[in-house]
């Protein structure tokens, strides 16, 4: 009964490890929070990158919600000589890491990758354009063009006042499959395996772009690889690379 429209560490960060490998510097060193979710986002990322023929140089992993100064961090990095970082911090951190990775001079000559959120637009007024030119993955950001995205953001922007973010379209999106699966029911909710059946069964085209529900439970999405760039007198995201129709690449789950 339980289903996941949202995404799992893996989904949007194997792919960017791929990604990575292909389009970015061969060497990548590696700093992440010390805790559960980052370890999972390196061990993702790691998957991708290495099977893509990438070298992990070194790696830390700075201790959760102490640290204050990453210059230590920081220096250890660059004496690896990588080609690249890759950054897995969240909210407050992630705007004390990247304004200070800016500050130490290093993204002129060591450019800066980080997951999904590392540069996200609520921490834009605190990052500024000390985000520029980071590249991350996502599901989703609102500069996407198509059709779907074009009317669903009209319409939030109209009725909140602003741009929607990634969580705001994955409760759309949850709520959404929920109706369609009712509806192709009949109304219908007492018989619970069809329930989940029709639950099964739903796809369209969303603001996310092509949504379907995976073999575990998990949504098949695009993931976006996104560059934070100058647009206006703000920052803001350019897509710059899609991986469409990626399925979650669960392991281990035995529950059905």
């Amino acid at each position: 009964y339980v289903f996941r429209l949202s995404y799992s560490s893996a989904q949007v960060t194997k792919p960017f490890g791929l990604w990575m490998a292909k389009n970015a510097p061969k060497s990548i060193y590696i700093l992440a929070s010390d805790y559960v979710t980052p370890h999972e986002y390196e061990a993702a990322f790691k998957d991708g990158f290495l099977s893509g023929g990438g070298t992990i140089v070194g790696e830390a992993d700075p201790p959760f919600a102490t640290t204050l100064d990453y210059g230590p961090y920081l220096s250890q990095a660059k004496a690896a000589n990588p080609g690249g970082i890759f950054a897995v911090f969240f909210a407050s951190e992630a705007i004390t890491f990247v304004k200070q990775y800016d500050s130490f001079g290093m993204k002129s000559s060591i450019p800066l990758y980080g997951a999904i959120d590392f540069t996200a637009p609520v921490l834009r007024a605190a990052q500024g354009a000390d985000a520029l030119d980071v590249i991350t993955p996502t599901n989703y950001v609102a500069e996407l063009n198509h059709k779907e995205n074009v009317e669903f953001r009209t319409a939030y922007q109209a009725k909140y006042g602003e741009d929607p973010e990634e969580f705001s379209v994955m409760g759309y999106d949850a709520v959404r499959y929920i109706i369609e699966a009712v509806k192709a029911r009949g109304g219908d909710t007492a018989d619970r395996p069809g329930l989940v059946s029709a639950l099964e069964k739903v796809a369209y085209v969303g603001p996310r772009g092509p949504m379907k529900m995976g073999a575990n439970h998990g949504v098949t999405q695009n993931v976006y690889i996104v560059k934070t760039v100058k647009k206006g007198d703000g920052v803001g995201f350019d897509v710059i690379d899609t991986y469409p129709n990626y399925e979650d690449p669960v392991k281990g789950c035995n529950l059905r």
